[in-house]
């Protein structure tokens, strides 16, 4: 069958359409964990200026909204010892069942987790907020603390907290 350039620009003009529609319509079915595993997910730098003359900018990490969290458990002995600024979300007693062993230092230790991943913290306990109630849950914290590990786990040992005023 011979195909004249007429018919095949008809063909285009529906296929080209048709197409696009489809390669859209997939993108968006694709969960966003798979996305990242293919094409990668973008680095954000963790090493921030400290604003307050009383942390040191050799040895504090921030956490802006974001990946800290998962960064310290994938790389623990990277992290050892240095003081981090996580803001993330108050997550109790493991409420949500994120973390997949007990608590590493005592049975009050408590969750806070961001994008990344959710981490145990001892040491401190955010003023108002109870451990065992989902009310409390996702509620937003600032912490900063010192990334510590023994057998049990990687854990954060908070020094402050401070619950974040929802805006």
């Amino acid at each position: 069958m011979k195909v004249n350039q007429s018919q095949y620009q008809k063909v285009l003009v529906i296929i080209v359409p048709v197409w696009a529609i489809t390669i859209i319509f997939l993108s968006n079915c694709i969960p966003e964990n798979q996305i990242e595993q293919s094409v990668g997910k973008p680095e954000v730098a963790a090493t921030a200026t400290a604003v307050n003359s009383n942390v040191d900018p050799e040895t504090t990490i921030v956490n802006l909204p974001g990946n800290l969290i998962g960064e310290i458990l994938v790389s623990p002995e990277k992290f050892q010892d240095k003081q981090v600024e996580i803001t993330g979300y108050y997550h109790g007693w493991d409420l949500l069942k994120e973390v997949s062993n007990g608590s590493p230092v005592t049975r009050s230790d408590w969750v806070i987790a961001d994008e990344s991943g959710a981490i145990y913290v001892t040491g401190v306990f955010p003023e108002g907020l109870d451990p065992s109630s989902m009310d409390s849950a996702m509620t937003m914290v600032r912490l900063s603390a010192t990334v510590e590990f023994n057998e049990r786990g990687t854990y954060l040992l908070g020094q402050s907290v401070d619950v974040v005023p929802p805006d």
